[in-house]
């Protein structure tokens, strides 16, 4: 929990948060900088080592949440200002 992680695609681009957030999301860095890393928030061991399984939020470098508009299937962005269930993920660790 607080970890910051970044999530490469495999044509190398980095996951960034435009604008370090409050705005869309595009996987086109190079290298994971400021914009690219996310701070990891664990919702069921807050302040504990992250579990896989457990639920996440994913905050931008300016305080944005990655949001997976309409619960998934859509965009994802990273303009939320609160963590919701839009705004709740599952990390699965392996």
């Amino acid at each position: 929990d607080g970890d910051p992680v970044a999530f490469q695609a495999s044509s190398s681009h980095y996951l960034q948060a435009v604008w370090g957030g409050g705005d869309t999301m595009l996987a086109v860095g190079g290298y994971a900088g400021p914009w690219k890393t996310f701070t990891l928030v664990d919702l069921d061991h807050p302040g504990g080592a992250v579990q896989s399984w457990d639920a996440i939020a994913l905050q931008s470098n300016y305080g944005y949440f990655v949001v997976a508009e309409q619960g998934g299937g859509d965009v994802v962005n990273a303009n939320r200002t609160w963590i919701g269930p839009w705004e709740t993920f599952r990390l699965f660790v392996h």
